[in-house]
């Protein structure tokens, strides 16, 4: 699930989170099954949660984009090197949330989505 919050009253701060399994049935992931929960906060830092319930501070490293808009990967690493990949796959692309989550990784949005 995705959650948007705002969180200063003077200015628009956005932290996406994505949980696993994704109830609302917008997104699936096809890699990554060591990742429980990832936290995209609006400074550009991310923090996952780990299937053991541990807390990682990480940095994305890169991303990539296929299928129109429905495919993404995503790479991370920790300050100590270790490194997390996960695969997402969209069920439905137009919906907000998934919307939410290319904005953040800066994408270029098509006009529409198929």
């Amino acid at each position: 699930m995705i959650r948007v919050c705002s969180m200063w009253s003077n200015a628009f701060h956005q932290t996406l989170e994505l949980e696993f399994p994704d109830s609302s049935g917008t997104a699936t992931r096809l890699f990554g099954f060591g990742i429980r929960r990832m936290i995209g906060h609006a400074s550009g830092r991310w923090t996952l949660e780990t299937r053991v319930g541990g807390y990682v501070e990480v940095r994305l490293c890169y991303g990539w984009v296929a299928a129109g808009g429905r495919l993404v990967g995503l790479c991370w690493t920790s300050e100590d090197g270790r490194r997390f990949t996960c695969g997402l796959l969209a069920f439905h692309p137009g919906r907000a949330r998934w919307r939410r989550l290319l904005v953040r990784l800066r994408v270029p949005m098509l006009q529409r989505l198929p």
